[in-house]
């Protein structure tokens, strides 16, 4: 006779008492960490409509800055030898390829280090930043920077694609220049930028907002500037500078610095007392008032930071990826 055995299960109140609920959980680290009281959340994310229009636009106006890589068969360059094999590649990728006027593509900036330069100088007009961005730490600093100097700054869906399409190159962020010619198709994407950012502006506790400095106009130079004559230079006699500069004693029984004294200013030492001899004071003394200083300062928050669970799991996917 065969006998049928269930497996055995335990309810809810049997499993607590088990061995291996007994274990001891792994300890969190929880650290207590000084963080900024201003808003740091922010993210001028646009429409889909605006992302559509903008979209178009820069396919349709931004200029080509570098030409995609391409690969000569090995039948053209089987029978060259080696010397001449690298006029042979050249030759080859012009008939391809055109050449990319570089005109063109002055005024815009690519690349996290060109734009925190532009926007230190004050010569940023608008900001384009990936959607993509991790950590988003990497470019708080550029929005930051751009609410300071009041540039219209937005984040664009799929930055990197468009730019690897369009102008051959590939950033999570780009920037169009304040000095850009009249005639470039640049000036159409920077208006686009500004009008869809009205629709976003940066919050009032944000960091930056109070202090924003805004839209500061530099005035470029003109070409009658440019042709104007340069300024004479004229000699300067470094002994005279000295003398102005420096003090030197000519004589033991002078002084070298002798202070000039002013009529006006009349020192009395005497000191007012009253009838007893002691100091005297006002007998009607003035009411000094309260001024209350208003203050902008916010004082620092403790925020309560503990480990990702999740971070080796990162880890083993993204070496899975690399494998493939």
């Amino acid at each position: 006779m065969q006998f049928l055995m269930e497996t055995p299960t335990l309810n809810k109140k049997q499993q607590k008492s088990t061995l291996s609920a007994k274990k001891t959980k792994t300890k969190e680290n929880i650290k207590n960490v000084v963080a900024t009281p201003y808003d740091n959340s922010y993210w001028p994310q646009i429409s889909q409509e605006d992302h559509n229009t903008l979209e178009q636009i820069l396919e349709n106006n931004l200029p080509k800055i570098k030409n995609e890589k391409i690969n000569i068969p090995w039948e053209k360059l089987k029978g060259t030898p080696k010397p001449e094999r690298k006029k042979l590649r050249l030759e080859y990728v012009k008939n391809i390829q055109p050449e990319i006027n570089k005109d063109a593509h002055e005024g815009i900036f690519v690349g996290i280090n060109d734009v925190t330069k532009l926007l230190e100088e004050n010569l940023a007009s608008g900001v384009l930043i990936s959607s993509d961005v991790q950590p988003k730490i990497m470019v708080q600093h550029v929005i930051d920077q751009a609410v300071l100097y009041g540039v219209p700054v937005i984040i664009f869906n799929d930055l990197r694609n468009l730019l690897k399409r369009v102008c051959g190159i590939s950033s999570i962020v780009v920037s169009i220049g304040k000095r850009i010619n009249r005639e470039s198709k640049l000036n159409l994407v920077k208006e686009s930028i500004e009008t869809i950012f009205r629709k976003c502006p940066a919050p009032v506790n944000h960091i930056n907002y109070q202090r924003s400095l805004g839209n500061e106009v530099i005035f470029m130079e003109s070409e009658n500037e440019k042709e104007k004559p340069k300024p004479i230079e004229h000699k300067i006699n470094e002994d005279e500078i000295r003398r102005s500069v420096y003090l030197i004693r000519t004589s033991k029984d002078r002084r070298v610095f002798v202070p000039k004294f002013d009529e006006k200013e009349v020192i009395s030492n005497k000191m007012e007392v009253d009838e007893t001899g002691f100091l005297a004071f006002p007998q009607n003394p003035s009411e000094v008032e309260n001024k209350i200083i208003k203050s902008n300062y916010k004082s620092l928050v403790v925020k309560k930071l503990k480990g990702n669970p999740n971070r080796h799991k990162r880890k083993i996917e993204s070496l899975k990826r690399k494998r493939k």
